[in-house]
């Protein structure tokens, strides 16, 4: 069987750590858009500013939801393929793709493909 997840929210807390970080900076102009950075929209320029600039702070530093890799890890034991999906990339976000790959690595996360650049 082939097996498709998203990355953000699926295997790391990533709006959590996006959020944190909106927190962090108090500013009132992000306040007024986090409803969209928080769904990523990089249409509106101040919030692909804001995910150019903050992203790949928040894929090194998101936390991995409690029980992915194991789960990850035994659907590859079954024989599943892994698919793993995002939207982020280097198309819209330069440097994600390198970041991914090396987080993925790091927290020991097993796959066979990243489909990137996948917006909705």
């Amino acid at each position: 069987m082939i097996i498709g997840l998203d990355i953000d929210d699926v295997i790391f807390k990533t709006s959590e750590r996006i959020e944190q970080t909106l927190g962090d900076l108090k500013n009132d102009n992000l306040e007024s858009i986090k409803i969209d950075v928080m769904r990523g929209d990089a249409s509106n320029p101040m919030v692909k500013e804001f995910l150019v600039k903050y992203l790949p702070m928040a894929i090194v530093n998101a936390e991995v939801m409690d029980g992915a890799v194991d789960v990850i890890k035994r659907l590859r034991e079954k024989g599943n393929k892994i698919i793993l999906i995002t939207a982020r990339g280097n198309v819209n976000f330069p440097g994600t793709e390198e970041l991914n790959e090396m987080v993925l690595a790091r927290e020991g996360i097993l796959y066979d493909e990243i489909i990137y650049n996948s917006i909705s």
